[in-house]
């Protein structure tokens, strides 16, 4: 009985032998390699999803039988979404290649984390590999490029919002949506699309602010399929813009004549960027009359000046110089310039003016005298165009009619005779003198 019971076990412990010898050829001839393996997003934010597929292949000289595969997490916090996908795998042949994907959530701090990718090869033994996975949570750099020093109530300004990527990797589908309480934008939102690592995107708004308030721009974006956001905001304060046109009365001169007056002078721009449609007219209770109502001079660039002439009637003491003037965003602006007759057309102080947003711009006008310059001219309504600002002071009308009165008085000596009297008395003089210089000839 003993006998035979040490013979079954001598036999068993042979089997055992074989069998593990087989086992080891097997795992020999059998070998798996990674090809490659992809993360996105590359770089991760703190509670991201993001995705892990690892691409293997049949090295091996034989088919490989393939039980499970699966991804651990590193750490605590690192959740694989999809644990049991790959429960039951299957064969895979020689030279054959099978991708696994796993998706996880890295809610972990910032840092390099190392998830191991394991194959259960069945009675061949297993596989293992372990790929680093980032986890960076810097986000987008939001910032107000550009703004104007005092916003206007009613008038249109442009605000330049900069968006910069300072992460590793690529962001999507960046977009901005300003907002705020009392303030109209255009557009209503900007799609800047993507944005590739250390890159920077710029989105410019029109603002028209009706009062004082505060304005927002939030930034959505996302990392992946991961939803992100950033916000910057802008105070709104109304006063006078640095940059803005600012025009100036000098050389103001006040003639009368033909039952109106005529007022004349010079408009300077002493801001620092350019006036558009600039017209010149009087207002109450000064009356503008033909032939030269409203004087338009167009374009006014900075540093530059035009001339102007308007009639006009009225029985004050005091002329209000009008001028009207639009910047580049086609804001209407009006500012007023009190001239006293009494002084010779000496300016008093320029009275506020306004917007077509109710704007409000005040300044104090130069002495007369203003320094030499070029000149666009302009164009009065009911005139003509001056070249320069000397040409455009002088009274054209006065000098006209002298003219004409100078032709008419010419026409009449010629008909009836009176300039060939004058030319046959003139030979004669001459000749008497000849005669009274030589008296023995």
């Amino acid at each position: 009985m003993i006998v035979r019971l040490l013979v079954s076990c001598l036999l068993l412990l042979i089997a055992l032998v074989a069998s593990a010898g087989a086992a080891t050829t097997d795992i020999s001839t059998a070998e798996i390699s990674i090809t490659s393996f992809s993360i996105e997003p590359t770089n991760l934010m703190e509670w991201d999803i993001g995705t892990l597929s690892v691409t293997i292949k049949n090295t091996g000289s034989s088919s490989i039988n393939i039980e499970s595969a699966q991804l651990d997490p590193p750490v605590t916090g690192f959740k694989i979404l999809n644990d049991q996908t790959y429960d039951s795998v299957g064969a895979i042949g020689v030279d054959d290649t099978r991708t696994f994907t796993f998706s996880f959530q890295a809610n972990v701090p910032d840092g390099v984390y190392y998830p191991k990718f394991y194959l259960d090869l069945d009675n061949q033994g297993c596989f293992r590999e372990y790929i680093p996975v980032e986890v960076k949570s810097t986000e987008l750099v939001v910032a107000v490029g550009d703004a104007p020093d005092a916003f206007g109530e009613g008038k249109k300004s442009d605000v330049v919002i900069s968006v910069s990527n300072p992460r590793p990797n690529t962001i999507n589908s960046v977009t901005i949506t300003p907002s705020g309480d009392g303030a109209t934008f255009s557009p209503k939102q900007a799609f800047l699309g993507e944005l590739a690592s250390d890159q920077t995107k710029n989105a410019t708004f029109k603002v028209t602010p009706e009062k004082e308030t505060t304005l927002q721009f939030d930034v959505t974006y996302r990392n992946g399929l991961n939803d992100h956001s950033a916000t910057v905001t802008l105070p709104v304060e109304f006063g006078d813009d640095k940059l803005s046109a600012e025009p100036v009365l000098n050389n103001v001169e006040i003639a009368g004549g033909n039952g109106y007056n005529t007022i004349s002078g010079d408009i300077n721009n002493a801001g620092l960027t350019s006036a558009y449609s600039v017209t010149v007219t009087v207002g109450s209770p000064a009356t503008a009359v033909d032939p030269n109502k409203i004087y338009v001079i167009g374009e006014l660039e900075p540093d530059d000046f035009a001339s102007f002439e308007v009639t006009y009637k009225s029985s004050g003491s005091t002329v209000p110089v009008v001028v009207t003037y639009k910047d580049a965003d086609g804001n209407t602006f009006t500012k007023t310039f009190a001239v006293d007759m009494s002084a010779g057309g000496a300016p008093l102080s320029g009275i506020s003016g306004s917007s077509s947003g109710s704007f409000s711009g005040s300044g104090t006008s130069s002495a007369p005298g203003g320094a030499p310059g070029s000149t666009r001219g302009g164009i009065s309504v009911f005139g003509m165009r001056g070249g320069s600002s000397g040409a455009q002071s002088l009274p054209l009308m006065e000098i006209g009619t002298a003219l004409i009165v100078i032709i008419v008085i010419v026409v009449f000596a010629w008909k009836r005779g009176y300039l060939r009297k004058i030319k046959e008395r003139i030979p004669r003089r001459k000749k008497s003198e000849d005669d009274d210089d030589f008296p023995n000839r």
